[in-house]
Protein backbone atom coordinates (compact mmCIF):
# COMPACT_ATOMS: atom_id res chain seq x y z
CA UNK A 1 0.00 0.00 0.00
CA UNK A 2 1.47 3.46 -0.86
CA UNK A 3 2.50 5.77 1.80
CA UNK A 4 -0.53 8.66 2.24
CA UNK A 5 0.20 11.91 4.08
CA UNK A 6 -3.13 13.09 4.89
CA UNK A 7 -3.92 17.20 4.98
CA UNK A 8 -7.38 17.91 6.59
CA UNK A 9 -8.63 20.82 8.80
CA UNK A 10 -10.23 18.63 10.95
CA UNK A 11 -8.65 16.46 13.71
CA UNK A 12 -9.12 12.80 12.43
CA UNK A 13 -7.98 9.58 14.04
CA UNK A 14 -5.39 6.94 12.87
CA UNK A 15 -7.60 4.19 11.37
CA UNK A 16 -8.02 1.99 8.75
CA UNK A 17 -11.34 0.07 7.66
CA UNK A 18 -12.51 -3.71 6.88
CA UNK A 19 -13.98 -4.41 4.04
CA UNK A 20 -15.82 -7.73 3.19
CA UNK A 21 -16.72 -8.19 -0.71
CA UNK A 22 -20.46 -9.26 -1.10
CA UNK A 23 -20.42 -11.55 -4.49
CA UNK A 24 -24.08 -11.03 -5.35
CA UNK A 25 -25.40 -13.32 -8.19
CA UNK A 26 -29.35 -12.48 -9.42
CA UNK A 27 -31.11 -15.01 -11.79
CA UNK A 28 -32.03 -13.47 -15.19
CA UNK A 29 -35.64 -14.47 -14.76
CA UNK A 30 -36.34 -12.51 -11.40
CA UNK A 31 -37.46 -8.79 -10.96
CA UNK A 32 -36.13 -7.17 -8.07
CA UNK A 33 -38.51 -5.65 -5.98
CA UNK A 34 -39.04 -2.26 -6.01
CA UNK A 35 -37.26 -0.05 -2.70
CA UNK A 36 -40.20 1.13 -0.37
CA UNK A 37 -40.87 5.28 -0.34
CA UNK A 38 -38.28 5.61 2.46
CA UNK A 39 -35.83 2.76 3.82
CA UNK A 40 -34.69 2.59 7.53
CA UNK A 41 -31.58 3.90 6.59
CA UNK A 42 -32.84 7.00 4.91
CA UNK A 43 -35.37 7.58 7.64
CA UNK A 44 -32.50 7.17 9.94
CA UNK A 45 -30.58 9.79 8.11
CA UNK A 46 -32.86 12.37 7.54
CA UNK A 47 -33.42 12.66 11.52
CA UNK A 48 -29.32 12.56 12.02
CA UNK A 49 -29.82 15.33 9.43
CA UNK A 50 -32.59 17.35 10.67
CA UNK A 51 -30.87 17.47 13.96
CA UNK A 52 -27.62 18.28 12.69
CA UNK A 53 -29.14 21.64 10.49
CA UNK A 54 -31.09 22.55 14.02
CA UNK A 55 -27.91 22.07 16.28
CA UNK A 56 -25.17 23.38 14.39
CA UNK A 57 -25.42 26.82 14.17
CA UNK A 58 -21.99 27.59 12.73
CA UNK A 59 -22.68 26.07 9.61
CA UNK A 60 -25.08 26.30 6.13
CA UNK A 61 -27.37 23.90 5.94
CA UNK A 62 -29.61 25.63 3.54
CA UNK A 63 -29.21 23.49 0.15
CA UNK A 64 -29.86 20.10 2.08
CA UNK A 65 -32.10 18.11 -0.15
CA UNK A 66 -32.71 14.77 2.18
CA UNK A 67 -34.80 13.68 -0.40
CA UNK A 68 -31.16 12.10 -2.06
CA UNK A 69 -31.14 10.12 0.73
CA UNK A 70 -33.81 7.62 -0.52
CA UNK A 71 -32.02 6.15 -3.39
CA UNK A 72 -29.03 5.74 -1.24
CA UNK A 73 -30.60 3.95 1.72
CA UNK A 74 -29.47 0.35 2.72
CA UNK A 75 -32.76 -1.71 2.73
CA UNK A 76 -30.97 -3.62 6.19
CA UNK A 77 -31.53 -2.53 9.76
CA UNK A 78 -31.92 -3.98 13.23
CA UNK A 79 -30.31 -5.44 16.03
CA UNK A 80 -26.47 -6.21 15.48
CA UNK A 81 -25.26 -7.15 18.50
CA UNK A 82 -27.25 -8.31 21.66
CA UNK A 83 -25.54 -9.34 24.50
CA UNK A 84 -26.55 -9.33 28.73
CA UNK A 85 -24.58 -6.29 28.91
CA UNK A 86 -24.88 -4.35 25.33
CA UNK A 87 -26.97 -4.30 22.45
CA UNK A 88 -25.72 -2.80 19.02
CA UNK A 89 -28.77 -1.68 16.42
CA UNK A 90 -27.38 -0.70 12.76
CA UNK A 91 -29.99 2.40 12.32
CA UNK A 92 -28.92 2.42 8.98
CA UNK A 93 -26.69 3.21 5.72
CA UNK A 94 -26.49 4.95 3.37
CA UNK A 95 -23.94 4.91 0.16
CA UNK A 96 -23.57 6.27 -3.46
CA UNK A 97 -20.29 5.63 -5.75
CA UNK A 98 -17.23 5.91 -3.51
CA UNK A 99 -19.13 7.68 -0.56
CA UNK A 100 -20.84 5.71 2.63
CA UNK A 101 -22.50 6.30 6.04
CA UNK A 102 -22.78 4.77 8.51
CA UNK A 103 -25.23 5.20 11.64
CA UNK A 104 -25.34 2.63 14.60
CA UNK A 105 -26.49 2.83 17.80
CA UNK A 106 -25.57 1.45 21.31
CA UNK A 107 -27.38 1.06 24.50
CA UNK A 108 -25.56 -0.45 27.60
CA UNK A 109 -28.08 -2.73 29.55
CA UNK A 110 -27.19 -2.33 32.85
CA UNK A 111 -25.77 1.60 33.13
CA UNK A 112 -28.15 4.21 34.07
CA UNK A 113 -25.82 6.61 32.03
CA UNK A 114 -23.15 6.13 29.42
CA UNK A 115 -22.36 9.74 30.89
CA UNK A 116 -18.83 10.23 32.39
CA UNK A 117 -16.71 13.80 32.54
CA UNK A 118 -13.21 12.38 33.02
CA UNK A 119 -12.23 15.65 32.24
CA UNK A 120 -10.87 14.89 28.38
CA UNK A 121 -13.02 16.68 26.22
CA UNK A 122 -12.48 14.79 23.03
CA UNK A 123 -12.65 10.94 24.71
CA UNK A 124 -15.15 11.70 27.87
CA UNK A 125 -17.99 9.51 28.04
CA UNK A 126 -18.20 5.52 27.57
CA UNK A 127 -17.93 4.22 24.16
CA UNK A 128 -15.64 1.50 22.20
CA UNK A 129 -11.85 1.26 23.02
CA UNK A 130 -11.22 0.46 19.16
CA UNK A 131 -13.62 1.47 16.39
CA UNK A 132 -11.55 1.27 13.55
CA UNK A 133 -8.00 0.09 14.12
CA UNK A 134 -8.53 -3.83 13.36
CA UNK A 135 -9.78 -3.22 10.28
CA UNK A 136 -7.30 -3.26 8.02
CA UNK A 137 -6.45 -6.80 8.76
CA UNK A 138 -8.76 -7.90 6.57
CA UNK A 139 -9.50 -4.89 4.26
CA UNK A 140 -8.76 -7.37 1.09
CA UNK A 141 -6.52 -4.33 -0.18
CA UNK A 142 -9.23 -1.73 0.07
CA UNK A 143 -7.21 1.60 0.29
CA UNK A 144 -9.39 4.81 1.89
CA UNK A 145 -9.03 8.76 1.19
CA UNK A 146 -11.03 9.49 4.60
CA UNK A 147 -12.81 7.67 7.76
CA UNK A 148 -14.54 9.73 9.90
CA UNK A 149 -16.63 8.55 13.29
CA UNK A 150 -18.22 10.84 15.66
CA UNK A 151 -20.06 9.87 19.17
CA UNK A 152 -23.45 11.49 20.15
CA UNK A 153 -24.80 11.30 23.35
CA UNK A 154 -27.86 12.29 25.44
CA UNK A 155 -26.44 15.60 26.47
CA UNK A 156 -26.79 16.51 23.16
CA UNK A 157 -29.44 14.42 21.07
CA UNK A 158 -32.75 14.04 23.62
CA UNK A 159 -34.02 11.60 21.69
CA UNK A 160 -31.02 8.76 23.50
CA UNK A 161 -31.63 7.88 26.71
CA UNK A 162 -29.17 8.25 29.33
CA UNK A 163 -27.58 4.74 28.82
CA UNK A 164 -27.50 5.24 24.71
CA UNK A 165 -25.34 6.76 22.33
CA UNK A 166 -24.65 6.61 18.72
CA UNK A 167 -21.92 6.27 16.61
CA UNK A 168 -21.84 7.41 12.94
CA UNK A 169 -19.02 6.79 10.25
CA UNK A 170 -18.47 8.25 7.04
CA UNK A 171 -15.88 6.43 4.70
CA UNK A 172 -14.79 8.08 1.39
CA UNK A 173 -12.55 5.28 -0.78
CA UNK A 174 -10.87 5.88 -4.09
CA UNK A 175 -13.25 3.48 -5.95
CA UNK A 176 -17.24 2.78 -5.99
CA UNK A 177 -18.24 0.14 -3.24
CA UNK A 178 -19.91 -2.11 -5.74
CA UNK A 179 -22.35 -3.50 -3.41
CA UNK A 180 -20.59 -4.04 -0.82
CA UNK A 181 -20.87 -5.76 2.72
CA UNK A 182 -18.83 -3.96 4.98
CA UNK A 183 -17.69 -5.19 8.73
CA UNK A 184 -17.46 -2.82 11.65
CA UNK A 185 -15.08 -4.80 14.40
CA UNK A 186 -15.89 -2.97 17.71
CA UNK A 187 -13.62 -4.28 20.30
CA UNK A 188 -14.30 -3.59 24.24
CA UNK A 189 -16.62 -0.94 26.12
CA UNK A 190 -15.75 1.12 28.55
CA UNK A 191 -14.07 4.90 29.15
CA UNK A 192 -10.66 6.46 29.12
CA UNK A 193 -9.58 7.74 32.35
CA UNK A 194 -6.45 9.43 30.41
CA UNK A 195 -5.93 10.48 26.98
CA UNK A 196 -3.63 6.63 26.21
CA UNK A 197 -5.64 4.66 29.41
CA UNK A 198 -8.91 3.16 28.53
CA UNK A 199 -10.42 1.23 31.70
CA UNK A 200 -12.72 -1.65 29.61
CA UNK A 201 -15.77 -2.60 31.30
CA UNK A 202 -17.21 -4.81 29.11
CA UNK A 203 -14.51 -7.21 26.92
CA UNK A 204 -15.32 -8.41 23.69
CA UNK A 205 -15.26 -8.50 19.77
CA UNK A 206 -18.26 -7.30 18.20
CA UNK A 207 -18.70 -7.36 14.29
CA UNK A 208 -21.11 -5.83 12.78
CA UNK A 209 -22.31 -6.39 8.70
CA UNK A 210 -23.28 -3.66 6.64
CA UNK A 211 -24.88 -4.54 3.39
CA UNK A 212 -24.50 -1.52 1.17
CA UNK A 213 -26.96 -2.48 -1.19
CA UNK A 214 -28.57 1.28 -2.28
CA UNK A 215 -31.61 1.03 -4.46
CA UNK A 216 -30.05 3.72 -6.63
CA UNK A 217 -26.56 5.57 -7.08
CA UNK A 218 -26.51 9.10 -8.18
CA UNK A 219 -22.84 9.74 -8.44
CA UNK A 220 -21.09 10.32 -11.28
CA UNK A 221 -17.67 9.89 -12.46
CA UNK A 222 -15.91 12.23 -14.81
CA UNK A 223 -12.74 11.20 -16.69
CA UNK A 224 -10.86 14.20 -16.99
CA UNK A 225 -7.22 13.90 -18.29
CA UNK A 226 -6.67 17.85 -18.28
CA UNK A 227 -3.63 19.81 -16.71
CA UNK A 228 -3.68 22.16 -13.70
CA UNK A 229 -0.65 23.98 -11.64
CA UNK A 230 -0.46 23.53 -8.37
CA UNK A 231 2.26 25.77 -6.54
CA UNK A 232 5.02 25.12 -9.49
CA UNK A 233 4.19 22.08 -10.23
CA UNK A 234 1.94 20.11 -12.75
CA UNK A 235 -0.38 17.35 -12.28
CA UNK A 236 -2.76 15.67 -14.94
CA UNK A 237 -6.45 15.34 -13.12
CA UNK A 238 -7.20 12.04 -14.10
CA UNK A 239 -10.94 11.89 -12.61
CA UNK A 240 -13.77 13.78 -10.80
CA UNK A 241 -16.70 11.43 -8.74
CA UNK A 242 -19.15 13.38 -7.12
CA UNK A 243 -21.87 11.97 -4.70
CA UNK A 244 -24.65 13.43 -2.89
CA UNK A 245 -22.03 13.35 -0.02
CA UNK A 246 -18.64 14.67 -1.09
CA UNK A 247 -16.59 15.56 -4.71
CA UNK A 248 -13.02 13.32 -5.11
CA UNK A 249 -10.98 14.61 -7.31
CA UNK A 250 -7.63 12.30 -8.55
CA UNK A 251 -4.75 13.85 -10.06
CA UNK A 252 -1.21 12.62 -10.86
CA UNK A 253 1.67 14.58 -10.80
CA UNK A 254 3.24 15.69 -14.20
CA UNK A 255 6.71 16.39 -13.54
CA UNK A 256 9.43 13.80 -14.63
CA UNK A 257 10.95 11.38 -11.54
CA UNK A 258 13.88 13.59 -10.83
CA UNK A 259 11.71 16.67 -10.44
CA UNK A 260 9.09 14.78 -8.47
CA UNK A 261 11.95 12.94 -5.99
CA UNK A 262 13.91 16.22 -5.74
CA UNK A 263 11.00 18.33 -4.65
CA UNK A 264 8.72 16.23 -2.66
CA UNK A 265 8.34 18.35 0.21
CA UNK A 266 7.50 21.32 -2.31
CA UNK A 267 5.02 19.26 -4.32
CA UNK A 268 3.43 18.07 -1.02
CA UNK A 269 3.38 21.48 0.50
CA UNK A 270 2.02 22.84 -2.99
CA UNK A 271 -1.00 20.08 -2.21
CA UNK A 272 -1.90 20.89 0.89
CA UNK A 273 -2.26 24.47 0.26
CA UNK A 274 -5.24 22.97 -2.27
CA UNK A 275 -7.68 23.83 0.52
CA UNK A 276 -7.73 28.14 -0.62
CA UNK A 277 -7.68 27.01 -4.30
CA UNK A 278 -10.44 24.60 -4.70
CA UNK A 279 -14.30 25.19 -4.59
CA UNK A 280 -17.51 24.33 -6.08
CA UNK A 281 -20.24 26.03 -8.05
CA UNK A 282 -23.76 25.37 -7.76
CA UNK A 283 -26.68 26.00 -10.63
CA UNK A 284 -27.31 29.38 -9.18
CA UNK A 285 -24.49 31.10 -9.18
CA UNK A 286 -23.34 29.89 -5.35
CA UNK A 287 -19.82 29.50 -4.98
CA UNK A 288 -18.95 26.43 -2.00
CA UNK A 289 -15.30 26.96 -0.98
CA UNK A 290 -13.44 25.72 2.23
CA UNK A 291 -15.12 27.94 4.29
CA UNK A 292 -18.86 26.32 3.59
CA UNK A 293 -17.04 22.56 2.88
CA UNK A 294 -14.79 20.31 4.12
CA UNK A 295 -11.48 19.91 1.98
CA UNK A 296 -8.87 17.91 2.72
CA UNK A 297 -5.83 16.03 0.64
CA UNK A 298 -4.24 12.76 0.39
CA UNK A 299 -0.73 12.32 -1.58
CA UNK A 300 1.33 9.91 -2.31
CA UNK A 301 5.19 9.42 -1.93
CA UNK A 302 6.32 7.51 -4.54
CA UNK A 303 6.34 7.94 -8.56
CA UNK A 304 4.65 8.85 -10.28
CA UNK A 305 2.80 10.98 -7.33
CA UNK A 306 -0.68 10.76 -6.72
CA UNK A 307 -2.78 13.61 -5.26
CA UNK A 308 -6.28 13.83 -4.26
CA UNK A 309 -8.92 16.35 -2.81
CA UNK A 310 -11.68 15.39 -0.99
CA UNK A 311 -14.53 18.17 -0.50
CA UNK A 312 -16.67 16.00 2.32
CA UNK A 313 -20.31 17.91 2.44
CA UNK A 314 -21.78 18.64 5.64
CA UNK A 315 -24.96 17.30 4.58
CA UNK A 316 -26.41 15.88 1.53
CA UNK A 317 -26.81 17.62 -1.94
CA UNK A 318 -28.77 16.74 -5.09
CA UNK A 319 -25.74 16.27 -7.59
CA UNK A 320 -27.79 18.23 -10.21
CA UNK A 321 -27.16 21.51 -8.45
CA UNK A 322 -23.79 20.65 -8.62
CA UNK A 323 -22.46 22.51 -12.10
CA UNK A 324 -18.84 22.81 -11.67
CA UNK A 325 -15.62 21.86 -9.71
CA UNK A 326 -12.70 24.82 -9.44
CA UNK A 327 -9.17 23.07 -8.56
CA UNK A 328 -6.55 25.58 -8.66
CA UNK A 329 -6.10 27.25 -12.21
CA UNK A 330 -8.53 24.16 -14.07
CA UNK A 331 -12.52 24.62 -14.12
CA UNK A 332 -14.62 21.28 -14.68
CA UNK A 333 -17.81 20.83 -15.78
CA UNK A 334 -19.77 18.08 -13.73
CA UNK A 335 -23.43 18.02 -15.37
CA UNK A 336 -22.07 18.09 -19.52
Amino acid sequence: MKGRRHFRHAVLYLLIFAVLLLTAGCSGTETAAEAPPERAGAAAFKAYYTRKAETDTARDYSRMDLSVLDGMASGTAGTAVDTEELSVNLMGAVVSGNTAEILLRATAKKLDTVLYDNGLETLKNYRFGDETAMLGMISLGRQFYTIDFVYTYSDTDSSLASNQFDLYYRIITPGPFEQDVLTVPLTDFGCYSSYTTFETLYEGNWNIQIPLDAAADESRMISVGKELTAGDYRFTVESVQITPLACTVRTVCAEDEATTAGHMAEIIDACAGGRDAIALMLADGTVLDGSRIDIGSSVTQEYPLEATWILSFFCPMDVKDIRSVSVFDLTVPLNE
